[in-house]
């Protein structure tokens, strides 16, 4: 494909921007340090997982999911970022960026947040499928959580300052992106376990790589819309989080009572993961994690790139929910934990429609809250994970199977005698 044909259809909107594709990650660093430790700690674990997933036994199983985290990854995040009435949220410039609204190690994250738990359900050998999404979504949003607050704080990107969704937050973090990860997450894990079949075959991959990168975030959102019955559509707040993870937690205890019995019986049709790989690799993602807000303060970061419009601060639009939000970034009235006065880059021209500009972080107002939020979700994913990969589940359905099996036999024995 001509390259201009390519950069007139994909980048016009931008193409007046000073980005670049590649960045030397060291000029990054001088300005947003932690953001390039970050960037490459998800590629390295987007790497592990892509390992891992070759060097199963049924590895084009793994591979197909490995894939399918990515894919359904980038439809979920240009749905948000191309429609004007959800766009909410902009990148900093990473040193390797696809567009200039998307860096790599995005698609990175997806393929972590959606591969960890796939792994996770398909190792616990589950019979049901909407008990692996809603397993799965839990365990994405306890992996995710601690990159959502510390990403934010750091400027890795920032959020739009009056859109409803994203307005109730927990130290930094919207609400409402903590349901999207575990309602995302969820329908994603159901959709492949019910599409891709096992062994393999080419029409299931086709139908897999479809569904779940056309389905996820429309599930996803129908989901959302239904948690918020108890406060106000478009609006994520904490009765919507407590409800979500209520009845997910709920469906989770009535189908592991009620299908019981039949889990053992069709154990031999799960797919089982026998290693311990990935837990290595989350282990590296919390000691990452830990050691930026140990070592690093947040006014020492500087974003520079694509960041939402300044303009007028009574300019009113309406997301897709209806509700009410400034089109632009009010420079004299915004609540956002950045600074638009930069030492490391100043803002020389700061006029209306400005969306190409310099933030800097701002220090932390509570730190031991945020300190003892990261180690507590550290620890807690760490022996959720550690359980679930480092236990074989397989052998012991397999004991299990056996006695029920012998009790069985036992009992037709006594009958017949």
């Amino acid at each position: 494909m001509d390259e201009n044909f390519f950069n007139h259809h994909f980048y016009s909107k931008w193409d007046h921007f000073d980005w670049k594709h590649w960045t030397d990650p060291s000029e990054i660093y001088q300005l947003n340090p932690t953001f390039v430790i970050g960037e490459y700690l998800f590629i390295f674990l987007s790497i592990l997982s892509f390992i891992h997933a070759i060097t199963r036994k049924n590895k084009l199983y793994y591979l197909i999911g490995w894939i399918c985290t990515i894919s359904s990854g980038i439809a979920n995040d240009a749905f948000f970022m191309w429609l004007p009435f959800v766009d909410n949220f902009w990148h900093s410039q990473a040193s390797i960026m696809i567009t200039p609204r998307l860096p790599l190690y995005i698609p990175c994250l997806y393929n972590v947040t959606l591969y960890f738990p796939l792994v996770a359900v398909l190792k616990l050998n589950l019979s049901s499928r909407i008990q692996e999404g809603l397993i799965g979504g839990i365990l994405g949003e306890l992996m995710y959580s601690s990159f959502d607050i510390i990403g934010a704080k750091y400027l890795w990107w920032t959020w739009h300052d009056s859109d409803a969704g994203i307005r109730e937050r927990i130290l930094g973090a919207p609400i409402g992106s903590s349901m999207w990860v575990i309602t995302f997450v969820c329908c994603f894990i159901i959709l492949f376990r019910c599409c891709l079949s096992n062994p393999v075959s080419f029409f299931s991959i086709i139908k897999t790589f479809f569904i779940t990168g056309l389905l996820s975030t429309p599930l996803m959102m129908i989901q959302m819309g239904i948690f918020q019955i108890l406060g106000t559509q478009g609006i994520p707040d904490e009765k919507g989080l407590v409800l979500c993870l209520t009845i997910y937690l709920i469906i989770v205890v009535l189908i592991s009572l009620i299908g019981s019995s039949k889990k053992v019986e069709k154990s031999k049709n799960k797919i089982v993961d026998r290693s311990n790989f990935l837990y290595f690799g989350l282990i590296i993602y919390f000691i990452g994690l830990i050691s930026i807000i140990l070592f690093f303060n947040p006014m020492n970061e500087t974003s520079v790139g694509i960041h939402q419009p300044i303009g007028p601060c009574d300019s009113i639009e309406y997301d897709l929910s209806g509700n009410e939000r400034n089109g632009y970034l009010c420079k004299s009235d915004y609540n956002e934990e950045f600074l638009l006065d930069c030492p490391k880059k100043p803002n020389h021209n700061l006029s209306d429609n400005t969306e190409w500009y310099s933030v800097c972080g701002t220090d932390f107002t509570e730190y031991n809250h945020y300190l003892y939020t990261i180690l507590s979700l550290a620890l807690i994913n760490l022996i959720f994970f550690f359980y679930i990969f480092m236990i074989d589940h397989h052998d012991k359905l397999s004991n299990t199977t056996n006695k029920n099996n012998n009790k069985r036999k036992n009992k037709k024995k006594k009958k017949r005698n």
